[in-house]
């Protein structure tokens, strides 16, 4: 199975981690970015999705440029020993606020990888769901747990789309929802706390 060539590889929503690291800082973004292309969970940099990984050549993380704009490379996420999955790395830094890594998977080879009922994405029975959603959810976590080692940040999501879910400042304000469409992941006391989520992510 192609990867990143396959016409289904890069299409449908993206379900992803996002981390706030907060507010601008160089030196905090190189260490997360290093952080996260030294996890033997992802194979990457790759610069190109029209091409298969094995038909082109890895960046370094440590000579990646990072500037105060946004980047965006590919990956290969191992999420088991026999599943891979192609990912979308993102780094958007805004111009008044903080600084996001997103690490994205494409719906729809996804559920060609984990073969989801035709009809049931992206709404339906939360069951038929379960076994893949929970499967990345763990993997995701995982991931960014190894990162919040190396560096805090103030707040991880995990979910469909995540951008426009609530801040940092309003979790630290209100607290984590009880009714969570979507995982967070905040500290407490030093340590990254998983919050999952308790709805499917549709209502």
């Amino acid at each position: 199975m192609s990867l990143f060539t396959s016409s289904d590889s890069w299409l449908g929503e993206y379900f992803e981690l996002a981390l706030d690291l907060g507010p601008k800082d160089d030196d905090k973004l190189r260490a997360a970015w290093n952080t996260l292309w030294s996890s033997e969970r992802l194979n990457g940099i790759y610069l190109h999705h029209q091409a298969e990984p094995e038909d082109q050549e890895k960046e370094a993380a440590e000579s990646f440029v990072l500037d105060n704009h946004s980047a965006h490379v590919y990956a290969v996420a191992k999420v088991s020993s026999d599943i891979s999955v192609p990912a979308h790395v993102i780094i958007v830094r805004e111009e008044a606020g903080n600084d996001w890594l997103y690490v994205s998977f494409p719906s729809e080879i996804i559920g060609e990888i984990f073969k989801w009922p035709p009809d049931s994405y992206p709404i339906g029975d939360l069951a038929e769901h379960l076994r893949w959603m929970c499967q990345i959810e763990s993997w995701f976590t995982d991931l960014a747990q190894e990162i919040f080692a190396s560096v805090k940040f103030e707040m991880g999501l995990i979910g469909f789309e995540i951008a426009g879910w609530p801040t940092a400042e309003s979790i630290r304000r209100d607290g984590v929802p009880e009714k969570r469409q979507i995982g967070y992941l905040f500290p407490e006391n030093e340590r990254l706390i998983y919050f999952p989520r308790t709805v499917n992510f549709r209502g």
